[in-house]
């Protein structure tokens, strides 16, 4: 793979090796700690809990304010719906009647101590569309399931916006192009009309800067196996079409494909994040992260970042998950895989405008044959951070685990 300074989706068959990667390598995994349950804990970070057994999940939302910290997944096939779990409070997690084959929420905050609920679904039609709810204090629904996106969708963004109200963005399921669309979508859970922002889109990705500036970013396709990164900025936080420009590409080679693309910001610099499977024939997947940094007062001054740390050698890397900050870096949740052990553990990585500067592990003892999805992170008014995981094990079982560290992050 190939970085330049200066499609389609996915190809299905890349979500199928997806699953491959996912799965098949259970048969292979040995050479981690043999006690299962809960794992030790590194310092800064508290007691690791199991705060769910289900199926497998995609992934976990995670909503932290001055008294709550709130996590919301898909249910499985068995019992699907979603659910909500107040990690500050003893008790189980609350199924809601939402959703059909829910997969990929996101949680926000609401007036009146309220939630918001996005995710993805199937709609009676049998198309995927972009889809909201609306709880109260109690957690009852009080709007919802609504449907949002005026079209199917193939993914999706969002953020809380000034305003109070959400931001969303999502791509549309094209036959030939997947256009990009920006959509708001009131405190209340109704939606409001969408924009084009891009005939050719995938991966969109946006966060607020340390100025309240709306920085957005997505992937557009070009010739084989190379992918234009595209980066707008909104003061107004209204965005509007036309107004982007191209900062980079990203050249793959044949047995490549991008899996994941994020965009977060520190107090001065902007930064691109994006993760790589390389399958090769007669050989096993791997994965490693590539990214870019510029000022965010000059994106065409973009640097790359580097990866090259001391403790990221010999691990496979996935999925990552930026926290913009108001200081001199941002800090990105990874899965990691240790090539020799096989071994899956979540990692923290400082970022910084040249690349990685420190690594914190979360656990000291990864599970026999577990398997991690993907990780979230999020940080806390009073300063905490969160993180939670979904694993699965050797025997199919999965859980979902979750830690904090102290009053200050790492």
């Amino acid at each position: 793979m190939r970085f330049k300074s200066g499609v389609n989706s996915v190809p299905t068959v890349f979500q199928l090796i997806h699953y491959f990667f996912t799965f098949g390598l259970l048969l292979a995994l040995t050479g981690c700690a043999n006690e299962l349950g809960a794992p030790a804990a590194i310092r800064p970070w508290q007691a690791i809990r199991v705060i769910a057994t289900s199926g497998p999940q995609e992934g976990i939302a995670l909503l932290a304010d001055s008294e709550h910290t709130l996590a919301a997944w898909p249910g499985d096939v068995q019992t699907p719906g979603l659910r909500l779990l107040d990690l500050s409070q003893p008790g189980e997690p609350l199924i809601l009647p939402l959703g059909t084959t829910p997969r990929q929420a996101s949680l926000f905050a609401a007036p009146g101590h309220g939630l918001q609920l996005l995710w993805l679904d199937q709609t009676a039609l049998g198309e995927i569309r972009l889809v909201g709810a609306l709880l109260g204090a109690d957690r009852q629904v009080e709007r919802g399931p609504t449907t949002i996106s005026t079209q199917t969708v193939s993914d999706y963004t969002a953020l809380y916006g000034r305003s109070g109200n959400l931001l969303t963005f999502w791509v549309n399921s094209g036959e030939q192009t997947s256009s990009l669309y920006f959509q708001e979508v009131d405190n209340a859970g109704r939606p409001r009309q969408a924009v084009r922002l891009s005939a050719s889109a995938a991966r969109p990705s946006a966060a607020f800067d340390a100025q309240g500036i709306l920085r957005v970013a997505w992937l557009e396709p070009g010739p084989p196996h190379q992918w234009t990164i595209h980066y707008a900025a909104f003061p107004s936080s209204e965005p509007s079409t036309g107004v982007d420009t191209a900062i980079g590409t990203i050249q793959l080679e044949a047995d490549q494909s991008i899996e994941s693309f994020s965009l977060g910001t520190d107090a001065t610099y902007v930064y691109c994040l994006w993760s790589i499977i390389t399958v090769r024939q007669g050989s096993s997947l791997s994965t490693t992260l590539a990214g870019l940094s510029f000022p965010s007062t000059d994106s065409a001054a973009t640097r790359p970042l580097a990866f090259g740390h001391a403790a990221l050698v010999g691990k496979n890397l996935r999925w990552p998950a930026l926290l913009s900050q108001a200081g001199s870096f941002v800090l990105v949740a990874v899965s990691a895989t240790d090539k020799a052990t096989k071994c899956d553990s979540p990692l923290i990585l400082t970022l910084t405008p040249n690349g990685v500067n420190a690594v914190q592990p979360v656990i000291d003892n990864p599970e026999v044959g577990a398997i991690i999805g993907k990780t979230a992170l999020t940080l806390a008014p009073d300063g905490r951070l969160h993180v939670a995981w979904p694993i699965l094990r050797e025997n199919g079982s999965a859980a979902i685990y979750y830690a904090a560290t102290g009053r200050r992050a790492p």
